[in-house]
């Protein structure tokens, strides 16, 4: 385990994630990586819209939210920065410490891009009610790529919302609800109303949010007049999981899945990238 891996964890942010199902850790990708991040994905954004879906490697899906905006599909290899997180820094170490699992299988690679005065709001929402795998049993690491506060539309999280698990799907820009499964449903459009805590977590570039897949989050829109907002969201399934589809759950990288209902998701669009062996 490496030494900041360690101090981390003395720190207690293990027991932190579990009982909050989210933990904040400053500087993981050192400035360097940070800026080679950032400048990879301008280009990315600045290239002509492109839907082609990879069929043999695991895909960078890269949003434009705004209200004339798309998205944009590019292999993961297109981005050996963004891949080279993995390598670079401590996050699949912690991701494995923090969701108690030996095993991470990347499930999906995201990119947010808020504009300055133009970047719309996320509804309430867990991402794990979305997905058509079973188990799905997952953790996030979403990484600021600029500076995340209140006026450029910072994460909020619902406090120990984890425990409302599977709370149903949403039109993340309305909130419109998608499917009424779930048996946290009443949890899902107000939070606070349940008492529960809404907790800002504001991110300098290169900062770390590690988030449990049940943890209910939002985000404001961006209200900055000149600072973007962009994330990249990497999430990991953290034990092997079937196709599981069901009427209201789907995200792009389900395009990737091609075993049949009740089968293992195994191929190579989804790359098993930590897993520690039995002794």
């Amino acid at each position: 385990m490496n030494t900041v891996t360690q101090k981390l964890i003395a720190g207690g942010v293990v027991e932190k994630f579990r009982e909050d199902g989210f933990v904040h850790v400053e500087r993981l990708l050192s400035p360097k990586l940070t800026r080679d991040v950032q400048a990879e994905l301008e280009v990315l954004f600045d290239a002509p819209v492109e839907e082609t879906v990879p069929t043999n490697e695991p895909m960078l899906v890269c949003w434009r939210h705004r209200p004339d905006g798309n998205r944009s599909i590019f292999p993961l290899s297109a981005a050996p920065y963004c891949q080279s997180v993995f390598d670079r820094t401590q996050l699949l170490g912690l991701c494995s410490e923090l969701s108690k699992s030996d095993y991470l299988q990347l499930m999906e690679a995201v990119v947010f891009s808020k504009p300055a005065g133009i970047g719309e709001a996320f509804a309430w929402h867990n991402d794990a009610s979305f997905y058509p795998v079973d188990p799905v049993d997952h953790i996030s690491a979403w990484i600021a790529l600029d500076t995340c506060n209140e006026e450029t539309g910072a994460l909020q999280f619902a406090v120990g919302s984890q425990v409302y698990k599977d709370v149903g799907s949403v039109n993340v820009k309305t909130g419109e609800r998608l499917t009424d499964s779930g048996a946290g449903t009443e949890a899902l459009s107000d939070p606070s109303a349940l008492g529960l805590e809404i907790r800002r977590v504001d991110m300098q570039p290169g900062d770390v949010v590690f988030f449990n897949g049940y943890t209910m989050h939002c985000s404001p829109p961006n209200r900055s007049l000149i600072s973007d907002r962009r994330g990249m969201s990497l999430r990991f399934l953290t034990q092997p999981s079937r196709y599981a589809p069901e009427s209201g759950k789907s995200a792009t990288f389900v395009r990737q899945i091609c075993e049949a209902p009740g089968e293992l998701v195994t191929n190579q669009c989804f790359p098993v990238v930590y897993q520690k062996e039995k002794p």
